[in-house]
């Protein structure tokens, strides 16, 4: 009966399905665009242009995540906080500064936080996860 009252909170909780991770700037030459979707299973790292160049063709590599990574992942997310988390935090996009996003799908629920240089420091929610995305897809 003790492992079942344990065990019981554990599973009405959520799960993270994956986490998107992504950089981009306004105007570049060359791959500007880098997103990687990560899952418990694998990494997905895609590199376009902007805009479109056929010199610069979409690429898109495959890993697996390992369970540490994921482990780390999951573990630097706390939900409550990303979720309230605006979708824009400070000018990402303006000029030629690179901006960055991160997305969660948590139990089918999805929100997307885009940001400047400055916008994961000024939420918890975004800074742990921030270092430790940027350490896992090498962006």
């Amino acid at each position: 009966a003790v492992e079942e009252i344990q065990l019981q909170p554990h599973n009405k909780q959520g799960t993270i399905k994956y986490i998107k991770y992504g950089t981009s700037t306004g105007m570049c030459t060359g791959y500007c665009f880098h997103e990687a979707t990560i899952d418990s299973v694998n990494t997905i790292k895609v590199n376009n242009s902007i805009p479109p160049d056929k010199n610069y063709p979409s690429k898109t590599d495959t890993s697996g995540t390992t369970s540490t990574q994921w482990d780390i992942l999951t573990g630097s997310v706390q939900i409550n906080s990303f979720f309230e988390i605006p979708k824009k935090v400070g000018s990402p996009g303006v000029g030629y500064e690179v901006f960055e996003w991160i997305e969660i799908n948590y139990s089918g629920k999805s929100h997307k936080v885009t940001f400047d240089s400055t916008g994961s420091e000024e939420y918890e929610g975004l800074k742990n996860l921030s270092k430790q995305l940027k350490q896992i897809t090498g962006f």
